[in-house]
Order: C-alpha cells, then structure tokens, then sequence
C-alpha cells in the first residue's frame, strides 16, 4: 500500500511539473542569414530589421582575404517612432551604442581596419557599405539575425 500511494505521488509532482513548465516556454527562437556582396564606396540594398519591439541581435561577418572582422549588436526597432536602438561590440573600434532616426548612422564595422560599415537605411532598415578607400573591388560576407 506505501508503495502504490509513494508512486501516485511521484506521478502526481511530475504531471504538476510538466504543467507548470509548460507555461514557462521560451517562444521558438528565429535565426536568418543573409549574404552581401559591395562594391567598394557603394552600399547594399537595405535589409529589414527581422521584427518590431523585440530585441534582434545581430551578427555579421567580412570574409574578405586578409581584411576580416566580426561584429555583432542588439537591435530595437521602435514599431511607431522609426528609431532604430542598439548595443554591441565589433572587431575595430570595441564598444558600438547609440540610437538613430536617420539613415547612414553608424552601428557597427566589419572589417579591423573600419572600412566595412553597416549602418541604419531609411524606414529603420540597415545596409552595408564600403568606404572608397575599401583597398578590394568588392566586400563579401554575411548577416545573421537572431530573433
């Protein structure tokens, strides 16, 4: 008899568990990668932001011989004001934070010499350029959204 009661109890803390984590689950996480290809002092097409109000971390690559980087920040694209927000580090200058309405606002380079910029675009969209002094006809590498 102790050993049917000592089970139903088992049975009954771990249908109680479920319950409760089941309303504790994480939304399913989105990943989205998307490659660019510039021509130096030129910029990409602008790239949404992924979603409205959620904080996007944002990760992104040069892969270009002997001029490489990383870099990646949190994004928050206002869903009324059009501002665009972010926090993050990056290969060549460290520490990237600030907030922007405009376009071409500096977020984060790609690149150890800062030649590689991804900057804000209109409508809170976000682009890749190369600056003219890019020293390779073109700049190739990617984009990961995180949401």
């Amino acid at each position: 008899m102790t050993t049917t009661k000592s089970f139903c109890a088992v049975l009954f803390g771990a249908s109680l568990m479920c319950f409760w984590s089941a309303g504790a689950q994480a939304d399913p996480t989105t990943v989205s990668t998307i490659s660019y290809n510039v021509a130096a002092g030129a910029c990409s097409k602008p790239i949404a932001v992924p979603v409205n109000n959620k904080p996007v971390l944002l990760m992104g690559t040069s892969l270009n011989n002997a001029i490489q980087g990383v870099g990646s920040v949190t994004l928050l694209r206002g869903n009324t004001n059009n501002i665009l927000t972010w926090a993050g580090v990056d290969y060549f200058a460290g520490t990237e934070n600030s907030y922007s309405y405009n376009p071409a606002a500096h977020i984060m380079w790609l690149d150890f010499p800062g030649d590689v910029d991804v900057q804000t675009a209109a409508s809170s969209h976000i682009q890749v350029c190369a600056s003219a002094s890019y020293p390779q006809p073109v700049v190739v590498g990617y984009l990961t959204f995180v949401y």
